[in-house]
């Protein structure tokens, strides 16, 4: 299965499938990491949280309860740990590549579980992020988790950008 992230503005991007709108991320201002909210058409509204303003990490909630959480290493990896159930599943995102701007999302066995192929539009300025799926049955709420992993790669992007 094939997933599209397509900026709608800086501040809006929206998960389409099919044609058809399953989700948004929006900011609440440009370059504001600090206010950002999910909104799944069937799940209803997430909220980003960061876990402190020195750190990159964050937590995804709804109803303040955790539902995803976000660990950001030095050695260019993702941790990404489910609070859903009482078992917790944890995943990795890695970029495929020192220069490369594919990411992998692997399974606690490193398995590959789905692609994300950032395709930078140049004449608008825009990415699309093209997300192909490997493993389909890996994770029940799919939108939040990638909504959520599209801001981490806009983070990423901007933190590399920061250091050239």
């Amino acid at each position: 299965m094939i997933y599209e992230i397509i900026p709608e503005s800086y501040k809006k991007y929206n998960l389409v499938q099919s044609n058809q709108v399953l989700g948004s991320l929006n900011y609440s201002s440009w370059f504001n990491i600090a206010k950002v909210a999910l909104e799944i058409n069937t799940l209803g509204i997430f909220e980003i949280v960061r876990k402190s303003s020195w750190k990159s990490d964050f937590y995804v909630s709804k109803n303040h309860q955790k539902i995803l959480e976000f660990t950001f290493s030095w050695n260019n990896l993702l941790k990404v740990t489910s609070c859903l159930n009482e078992q917790q599943v944890v995943f990795k995102l890695v970029r495929k590549g020192y220069w490369g701007n594919k990411f992998l999302l692997l399974d606690e066995s490193n398995n590959e579980i789905c692609i994300i192929l950032p395709q930078s539009k140049w004449k608008n300025f825009k990415t699309i992020y093209k997300i192909e799926e490997i493993n389909t049955d890996f994770y029940l709420e799919k939108e939040v988790l990638y909504l959520s992993l599209i801001h981490c790669i806009v983070q990423i992007n901007a933190m590399t950008a920061a250091v050239i």
